[in-house]
């Protein structure tokens, strides 16, 4: 597993869309990101670039359905299954420890 969000064997890897798109849960758990894959006749390897960055479940299917075209039927049934705000816990870990 990488630690790189932009690595095709990421750790934090939710649901892949198809092809070329997928989403993540970022790697401090305070966001999912729609990614997509860029285009190699434009870099010397594949590799996901953030799309969109979402805290909300609803947030997140609106940007998939405006981005990332036909959605695996299996996909998206995961997708409907995520909680309506990423970890909020993590959230507030995190807040507390920006602020100490």
């Amino acid at each position: 597993m990488s630690a790189a969000e932009s690595d095709d064997r990421y750790a934090h890897l939710v649901i892949v869309l198809n092809y070329g798109w997928r989403v993540i849960e970022c790697r401090h758990g305070t966001q999912w990101i729609l990614q997509h894959r860029n285009r190699t006749e434009t870099v010397a390897r594949h590799a996901w670039r953030g799309r969109s960055y979402c805290r909300t479940k609803k947030a997140l299917l609106r940007c998939c359905d405006e981005h990332a075209g036909q959605i695996d039927p299996a996909a998206r049934k995961i997708l409907m299954a995520l909680p309506d705000r990423i970890n909020p816990e993590r959230l507030k870990i995190s807040h507390i420890e920006a602020t100490s």
